[in-house]
């Protein structure tokens, strides 16, 4: 890949990983579940690094899931620490049940 179309490359898929965080960023406490401190220190541990932390009425329970997924695999490109596969359905399952309507 020629110089230019990799900056442009690297420029897209930048503004690409941007955008998927900032409309379900919440920095305040109302984000935490405050029933379960475990998921609340992994969401503390491994999102607010990165962005605030994930406003769960801000996307459908069928959001979420491709959401998670999509952060554990940025991480691993970034030789960021991965979650747990328990962590990974902990958090999804969290935002899931917390998620909006519709």
């Amino acid at each position: 890949m020629q110089r230019a179309q990799r900056n442009k490359f690297v420029i897209i898929l930048s503004g690409v990983f941007l955008s998927a965080c900032g409309s379900e960023v919440d920095i305040s406490s109302q984000a935490l579940s405050s029933t379960d401190n475990h998921v609340d220190e992994v969401l503390l541990r491994y999102c607010s690094g990165c962005h605030g932390l994930p406003k769960p009425a801000s996307r459908t329970s069928k959001e979420w899931p491709p959401i998670v997924w999509r952060m554990q695999t940025y991480r691993g490109q970034r030789a960021m620490p991965k979650l747990t596969d328990a962590e990974v359905a902990e958090i999804t399952e969290y935002l899931v049940k917390h998620a909006k309507d519709k």
